[in-house]
């Protein structure tokens, strides 16, 4: 039985795995997973207000899910926006996006670590992985 195979973007600042937690365990569970992807820095990288839309429409999330936790004043001020002042304000404010950033075949998007939401998408494949191996 062959894994499905995904073309996984994953958007960080680079370096960040070891300041931001949900870097790090997202990574983690990549590679646990045995998922490869392709490590992009946000810092090199451009990201168009047309994407951030996109990307918004696809996640599903509210506004306020897709600034970080814990910056309660922004999550207020972005909740009434609609997507194209969200997409010119995420586009604009790299460091409030709840990171990482993880588009996945160019139709998903997933916005910080929740494991389940990974597992949903990628499938664990760990398990897979192995009886292959075998």
């Amino acid at each position: 039985m062959q894994a499905m195979l995904h073309h996984v973007r994953f958007f960080e600042f680079a370096g960040e795995a070891h300041e931001n937690n949900a870097c790090r365990k997202a990574k983690e569970w990549l590679d646990q997973n045995h998922i490869d992807y392709e490590l992009i820095d946000l810092a090199q990288k451009t990201i168009t207000p047309a994407e951030f839309i996109r990307w918004i429409n696809d996640s599903g999330l509210k506004n306020d899910e897709l600034i970080t936790p814990g910056n309660d004043a922004l999550r207020d001020q972005v909740a009434g926006m609609d997507v194209k002042e969200l997409g010119d304000f995420l586009a604009s404010h790299l460091h409030d996006i709840n990171r990482p950033i993880i588009e996945i075949d160019r139709n998903t998007v997933l916005f910080g670590f929740e494991e389940s939401k990974y597992a949903r998408h990628l499938g664990d494949t760990n398990e897979r992985y192995m009886k292959d191996k075998a």
